[in-house]
């Protein structure tokens, strides 16, 4: 099984569904990272071509789509990856040098040194009709 597989034969509906994406994300991409109204304008044309060139001949931006998925599927595994990075070394480890150092044993495995096992005795269970009590 591969990590990531590239459709390196969209389907036309694909395509076209690439083509008008470009004509809203390229001038919008030009925006944020605070291009000049002259660079907006000329993402806009391109991506506006993108969109017509789609839905006339979807082959003909095949291209285009090939060349974005090749540099988009490594910088989308990298980004993946610092993602969980970041939600392990901000959220997971934090709590656990806090447990640590709380010295809470949420699994209780630390036994007593006079104790031969792990063995609890577990609690007999309560009468039934304590279920269906629902107060």
């Amino acid at each position: 099984m591969k990590l990531v597989e590239i459709d390196w034969q969209p389907t036309s509906r694909k395509l076209r569904q690439f083509g008008g994406i470009c004509a809203f994300a390229l001038p919008c991409l030009g925006w944020l990272w605070g291009g000049s109204s002259s660079v907006i304008m000329a993402l806009a044309v391109v991506g506006v071509t993108l969109a017509i060139l789609g839905l006339v001949w979807p082959r003909g931006i095949q291209p285009v789509f090939l060349a974005m998925m090749i540099v988009a599927i490594p910088v989308g595994l990298v980004l993946g990856e610092l993602g969980m990075l970041c939600v392990y070394f901000g959220v997971f480890l934090p709590i656990g040098i806090i447990f640590r150092l709380m010295r809470r044993d949420a699994l209780q495995l630390k036994t007593a040194r006079s104790s031969a096992s792990y063995w609890q005795p577990k609690s007999q269970p309560r009468d039934a009709t304590r279920y269906y009590r629902q107060t």
